[in-house]
């Protein structure tokens, strides 16, 4: 049996060695009722220049696949999440090696509910008309 393994894959390909070295560390939340989250969190550098070096957002788009797997030891990578990258935190410090940049990933229940309506305002109108609104807005009543 070989020791714990992980594999990141940022839409079609997976992490080089390169970018799986510069993650420090992966948290996964797997909670019932709640969006199950990863944090992957990179460290950053800075060039000659003073530009980031390995910024995670000049590869990866907003609502990318991002995928996390795991073999414990087996052989056998087991998914932990595959969901899009919602937000990329960084987490910036004037002091060297101190820098990291935390990409957020969330399960597919992030789609939901995108779409806002907004609903004329109530004001000035009679309180019959916005009753009849309200109701026929669910087919149960």
């Amino acid at each position: 049996m070989s020791g714990v393994r992980f594999r990141v894959w940022f839409g079609d390909h997976a992490a080089s060695e390169e970018e799986l070295a510069r993650i420090e560390e992966i948290e996964v939340t797997q909670e019932m009722d709640h969006f199950w989250e990863a944090r992957l969190r990179m460290a950053l550098c800075l060039d000659e220049k003073g530009s980031w070096l390995h910024w995670p957002g000049d590869k990866v788009q907003k609502f990318s696949r991002v995928r996390v797997e795991l073999d414990i030891g087996s052989g056998r990578f087991v998914p932990l999440i595959d969901g899009p990258l919602v937000s990329i935190d960084a987490g910036l410090d004037a002091q060297p090696g101190r820098s990291t940049a935390t990409m957020v990933v969330r399960d597919d229940g992030v789609f939901l509910d995108r779409d806002e309506v907004v609903k004329p305002p109530f004001e000035n109108r009679r309180h019959s008309d916005i009753v009849k609104e309200v109701f026929n807005l669910f087919e149960q009543i």
